[in-house]
This record gives structure tokens, sequence and C-alpha cells, in this order.
């Protein structure tokens, strides 16, 4: 009895989730250090709590830029992108970030499982993109940074 071997479907790359995270991560950060910071400095001076908020806001202009330099192929369960959101919903969690941890992980769910190189557009193959190897450091860089960030929080309180 032989096994038939079925060849896994590729699929297009679904970029309009991707792309709102990922502005999800610009924006929120820009908003906090536009309106929030302003008011919150005394004498020129941030509170602690504050200054500490902002170095977790900081850390999503980071994940933002990872999802921009992430090649287009990557971009699924197969991929680079299946291990750098996971990460980044573990980053969510502990940052505290409710509404980025449910967006991370609807983007993980709606990733294909293996994203066909002829089916994206020829322009965003031929952009600037990070080495595999690359992106996970600078995501575990980002996680300690977020770490050291959450243990200087519980150590304030």
């Amino acid at each position: 009895m032989a096994f038939e071997r079925k060849e896994v479907e590729k699929e297009e790359p679904k970029s309009v989730l991707w792309s709102i995270l990922k502005w999800y991560w610009l924006l929120i950060p820009t908003f906090y250090f536009l309106f929030f910071i302003p008011n919150a400095s005394q004498q020129g001076e941030l509170a602690p709590g504050v200054a500490l908020n902002l170095m977790l806001q900081m850390v999503n202009y980071g994940l933002a830029g990872i999802m921009t330099v992430t090649h287009p192929v990557e971009k699924s369960k197969t991929g680079l992108a299946d291990n750098f959101l996971k990460l980044a919903a573990v980053q969510q969690f502990l940052a505290q970030n409710i509404f980025g941890l449910i967006l991370t992980v609807i983007v993980w769910y709606q990733l294909p499982y293996k994203v066909d190189a002829e089916k994206v557009e020829p322009e965003e193959l031929e952009k600037w993109h990070f080495q595999p190897k690359t992106i996970y450091i600078i995501t575990g860089v980002l996680l300690a940074v977020t770490l050291l960030v959450v243990f200087g929080q519980f150590r304030m309180n």
C-alpha cells in the first residue's frame, strides 16, 4: 500500500491585517509621545512610571520596523513570521497591551501556510529585507528590553 503525496496549496500573502498591525505599532507610540508625554512632564522631567511606559511604547516601533523588513515569502506559518508573531504576542502580553495582543494573534491566525514567491508582487521582492537571523536577534533584544521594563515597573510598585 503506497501513500500518495499531496502538494501543499500555496497561497497569496494576506497583507491587509499585517499592515494594520504594523501601522498600529507605529501610530500608538506616536500618539502617546505627542499627546501624553507633554502633559505628563513636570518642569521637563518625566516620572519614572511614565518613562518606563514610554520605553514600552518605543519597543512597538521596533516591532513595526521588523514587520517592514520581513521578506514577503517569510510571511507564512512555515516562515519567519510565525515565530516572530508568537514572540511579539508574548511581548504584547508582558507590556500589558491587550489590544495589541489580540491583533497580533489575529494576524498570526490568518497567516497562510506557505507563500508562493510567484504570487508576490515583483516590487515587493525587490525591496531590501533583513535576514531571518537578524530579525530573530532584534526580536530577542526587544523582548529582553520589555522584560527589563516590566521588572522595573514591578520593583517600583
